[in-house]
Formats: structure tokens, C-alpha cells, sequence
């Protein structure tokens, strides 16, 4: 669990099989609590993350439920490895998404850039000039800098090995 406006680590937790809800809450509920934190805003990878799971699970801490929000449209979730970030200034959740298409060694991996609205329910791909180069599960980190007005990219790519910092302002196109 980690506070994106401090940038420190709130809490950890193993688990050996895929959590339920229950136990992600209890999670959640425990770290909060421990440090003594407020938040307005949660933001959670919820599901399987190997699944093609069609929906849109938010977390609403007044009721202790995930809610399926059922938007019109949403980016592709197959095997996605989305990373996701809260923007507060433009009240968007923004996500890089991986495309995969083909399987094994002929696999090719695209990286797309999406917005959540909760309040309009609605995701919307945010076609930026230029998007992030494709890298392996779980070689990507994202967080959003307020005092910038700026979400921070930092990705490994595989073929070569190279770590880059991108960046995005919510909106802008070049």
C-alpha cells in the first residue's frame, strides 16, 4: 500500500492464493488505520490479473464494498498488467495498459495510455503523441506528482534492457 502524495510505503502484505475482497479490505482497513491515515481516494488493482475480467471495481471506503461500476466502454483487459495512478487535480484515475497480441515467442506488447472518470463512469484512451515502449509484467511504476501537475512513468523495457522516466501531463496530446 503506498500513499502516492508522500510517496511512502503505508504497508505490505503477502498472500498465497488470490485474495477476496475480504481480505484486501482487511488490508486496507489494518494499514489505514496503523497510520493513522484520512484518505478521500482509494485505487486498487482488483481481479485476477491473468483473466480476462470486463469490469471496473472501485472501492468505496464509507460502504466497505467493491462496487462493479459497469462503464459503457473500457480498455482492454486481457491479461492487461495495468498500472494505475490518481490524479487529483483533473479527478481522473489514469492506467498504462498492455496489449498483448500473439503467444509464447511471437507475443508482441503495446502500451496504451487511459483515464477513468468516476464521476462520469466513463474510461477514455488518451492517445498521447507518443506512448510508453512495451516492457515485461510488472516492470512498470506509476505515480502522480501534484506539485508538477505530472504522472510519472518508470518502465523497464526487455529487448534491450533499459530503464526509462516518462511523462504525462492528463490531456495533453504532444
Amino acid at each position: 500500500v503506498v500513499d502516492h502524495f508522500s510517496r511512502r510505503a503505508m504497508g505490505v502484505a503477502t498472500f498465497s492464493k488470490q485474495p477476496t475482497s475480504a481480505a484486501v479490505r482487511g488490508l486496507l482497513g489494518r494499514t489505514i488505520q496503523a497510520v493513522g491515515a484520512k484518505p478521500k481516494y482509494l485505487i486498487c488493482d482488483s481481479g485476477s490479473q491473468f483473466d480476462n475480467e470486463q469490469r471496473t471495481w472501485p472501492y468505496d471506503i464509507r460502504r466497505n464494498e467493491w462496487r462493479d461500476m459497469k462503464p459503457e466502454s473500457q480498455p482492454h483487459t486481457d491479461k492487461n498488467d495495468a498500472v494505475l495512478t490518481y490524479d487529483p487535480i483533473h479527478k481522473v484515475v489514469l492506467a498504462i495498459i498492455k496489449i498483448t497480441t500473439g503467444k509464447d515467442e511471437e507475443a508482441k506488447h503495446e502500451l496504451q495510455t487511459w483515464s477513468y472518470d468516476a464521476g462520469a463512469n466513463r474510461w477514455q484512451r488518451m492517445n498521447p503523441t507518443a506512448e510508453p515502449e512495451s516492457s515485461s509484467n510488472r516492470a512498470r511504476n506509476l505515480i502522480f506528482a501534484p506539485e508538477l501537475n505530472l504522472a510519472i512513468l518508470e518502465n523497464c523495457t526487455s529487448k534491450p534492457r533499459e530503464q526509462q522516466i516518462w511523462t504525462y501531463r492528463f490531456g495533453e496530446t504532444q
